[in-house]
C-alpha cells in the first residue's frame, strides 16, 4: 500500500458510469491535478508514483563494501526520477548487500528492482513484482477514469415513459440539466428523421409531453434532449422509442 496518505481507497474497483463525471474537461482524466477527493489525471498520478524503463537511473559502479544508504545516495544523488518527493523519503535498497533486490519506499512498496553484478555494476529494471504492484493501484483508477469519461461523453437522461394511449410521455430532467430543450423526431424505416415538436423542459421535474404520437409500424420516435451543464457546456443525449 502507499505511504503518506496517497489516495487509493476513495477510488473503488467496480466503479461504473453514474451519469455524473468528476472531470470538468475530458482531458482532466489524463492531466488533471489531484482534486482532494481521490481523483487525479492518470498520466499525472502515474508519473508521480511509478517509474518506467525510460525513467530508471543509469547503471553505476559501486565500490565493494559500500553501504546501502551510501550506494543509493551515489546512485540517485539529488535526482527525483520525476517521482513525488514522498516516494523517495526514507527509501532504501533492500536487501543490501545483495546481487538483487528492490528500491523500496517508506511503506515497503517496490519502486524498481536492481541487480548488482560481480564487477560492481548496479543496474535498475522493472520486473513482474513492480509491474504487479503498479497494476494493483492503477487499474482501479483506470476503471474510475473510464467510467467518468463515459459519463462526460454520454451524460443523458432516463428513457421517456409512455402513459395511457401513448399521447402522453413523461421525460425526467435532472436538477443540473439547465435550459433543457426536448426535440422530438419521427424516424422512418430508411433512417430519415422528421421533426415533430420542440419543447422547453423544467430541470428537476418529470415533464409531461401531451399530444405526442406513439411509435408506429416502420416509425420510431427519437427524443433528443439538449441542456447546459453546471460548467456551462451544452450537452445532448437521445433515446429511441421503437414500435412494439
Amino acid at each position: 500500500r502507499f505511504a503518506h496518505d496517497l489516495p487509493i481507497d476513495p477510488v473503488a474497483a467496480g466503479t461504473r458510469p453514474t451519469g455524473r463525471s468528476w472531470a470538468a474537461q475530458l482531458s482532466d482524466h489524463i492531466v488533471a491535478p489531484d482534486d482532494g477527493q481521490g481523483h487525479e489525471g492518470l498520466a499525472r498520478f502515474s508519473a508521480r508514483h511509478f517509474l518506467s524503463p525510460g525513467s530508471l537511473p543509469e547503471p553505476i559502479f559501486i565500490e565493494p563494501g559500500t553501504g546501502g544508504r551510501a550506494a543509493l545516495r551515489r546512485w540517485l544523488g539529488d535526482e527525483s526520477l520525476g517521482l513525488d518527493s514522498v516516494e523517495l523519503e526514507g527509501a532504501k535498497l533492500s536487501p543490501w548487500p545483495s546481487d538483487r533486490g528492490y528500491l523500496l519506499n517508506a511503506s515497503g512498496r517496490p519502486l524498481f528492482a536492481y541487480t548488482l553484478d560481480e564487477a560492481g555494476w548496479l543496474r535498475a529494471h522493472i520486473d513482474e513484482a513492480v509491474m504487479a504492484d503498479a497494476a494493483a493501484h492503477l487499474l482501479p483508477r483506470m476503471v474510475d477514469a473510464t467510467a467518468s469519461a463515459i459519463d462526460w461523453l454520454g451524460a443523458g437522461f432516463p428513457p421517456p415513459v409512455m402513459q395511457g394511449d401513448g399521447l402522453v410521455w413523461i421525460v425526467e430532467v435532472a436538477d443540473e440539466q439547465r435550459e433543457a430543450q426536448l426535440h422530438l423526431f419521427a424516424e422512418d424505416a430508411s433512417g430519415q428523421r422528421h421533426p415533430l415538436a420542440r419543447q422547453p423542459l423544467r430541470a428537476g421535474q418529470a415533464n409531461r409531453l401531451v399530444g405526442t404520437p406513439e411509435p408506429g409500424e416502420g416509425r420510431s420516435l427519437i427524443f433528443v434532449l439538449e441542456w447546459r451543464d453546471p460548467e456551462g457546456r451544452m450537452r445532448a443525449a437521445e433515446h429511441r422509442a421503437n414500435p412494439t
